[in-house]
């Protein structure tokens, strides 16, 4: 049994589902042109090798705080902006609901400073939920 845990800021699911929405949105691409890249990327045999998709999402606000948070020039990016983080989390709830329901897990955690999370109580309910799919697996593989 393999395992990969694999970075949620890159992911399938964030960088190429997601960016995509956001680029045909943004008139980069074309609407045919994301569908075809998006239906490429949901091919069953690489979906279903995927046991949890963990979208973790922030305001604009929190994010800007956060990204500037130890820096001394505080001047926004092409893609840390705040009109661009916008955009992506709404590309963000287009693809969670039009692709969510492939995953067999698929859980949003949402970090914004509105939402009164810490990263250590954030990390722990990420951990449960990876050791809670392992288990699974394990049971469904016999060594458990």
């Amino acid at each position: 049994v393999q395992y990969l845990l694999h970075d949620p800021i890159r992911s399938f699911f964030s960088s190429l589902l997601a960016w995509f929405e956001l680029l045909a949105t943004k008139d980069e691409i074309t609407s045919s042109e994301r569908d075809q890249v998006q239906d490429f990327l949901q091919i069953d045999h690489w979906r279903s090798n995927i046991d949890a998709v963990m979208l973790f999402t922030t305001d604009a606000d929190t994010a800007m705080e956060r990204e500037h948070r130890n820096t001394l020039i505080d001047t926004p990016g092409t893609a840390m902006n705040e009109e661009t983080l916008i955009e992506l989390n709404t590309a963000y709830m287009k693809v969670e609901t039009k692709y969510a329901g492939q995953f067999s897990h698929f859980e949003r955690v949402d970090t914004s400073e509105s939402e009164k999370t810490e990263p250590q109580s954030t990390a722990a309910g990420v951990a449960n939920t990876i050791l809670s799919i392992f288990e699974q697996r394990l049971e469904m593989n016999g060594e458990h």
